[in-house]
């Protein structure tokens, strides 16, 4: 299973824009061969800037092309992306709601990220279950600034150095993906 999330923020003075004609997501991670073979496995889904929990829509499109490797690629020309927001590209099966259920069962697990905002040299994450899950911090861009693990339910990021605005916190394993909002002063 891979499933990789995404913002995608316009900094422009236009909060929409003609649908792109090809969006593509390089340094996807492990693509392996028989996925390359039928780039269809992976689905692009979309959701608003500001959207959490269940709040996932029907997927956009189904790839057209996808490139093996440790760090493959995977390409949309037909998801019509025209607005800012939060993208997920999965190859989990099967299609559509899958996404939405793994957001489900996100939902019955109780994250915690303090402090937050912060303004020490790390933060916390706690779950209310004994999840192991990897942990990143993404900035508004979307770049991974920070990674950590979550062992028994406990986790911790290094934030040192970070300059002050919002950011994207980051956990998943093979079942679950969540994000968190951390800010930093």
């Amino acid at each position: 299973m891979v499933t990789q999330y995404y913002i995608l923020n316009n900094y422009g003075t236009n909060p929409v824009f003609d649908p792109l004609s090809k969006i593509s997501f390089g340094n996807f991670g492990a693509v392996g061969t028989a996925e390359a073979a039928d780039p269809s496995r992976f689905v692009l889904y979309e959701r608003i800037e500001n959207g959490e929990g269940n709040t996932w829509g029907n997927s956009l499109d189904a790839a057209d092309s996808a490139y093996s490797g440790a760090n493959g690629k995977i390409v949309f020309t037909g998801a019509n992306v025209s607005a800012c927001g939060q993208l997920v590209v999965s190859n989990l099966q099967p299609q559509p709601d899958t996404v939405s259920a793994v957001f489900e069962e996100e939902a019955a697990i109780a994250f915690r990220l303090f402090p937050n905002p912060a303004a020490k040299s790390f933060v916390w994450l706690t779950a209310s279950q004994p999840l192991q899950m990897q942990l990143q911090l993404l900035n508004m861009e979307g770049k991974k600034v920070a990674v950590g693990e979550m062992q028994n339910g406990i986790g911790k990021l290094e934030i040192a150095g970070l300059a002050a605005g919002n950011y994207v916190v980051l956990l998943r394993n093979d079942h679950l993906m969540k994000y968190l909002k951390l800010q930093i002063h």
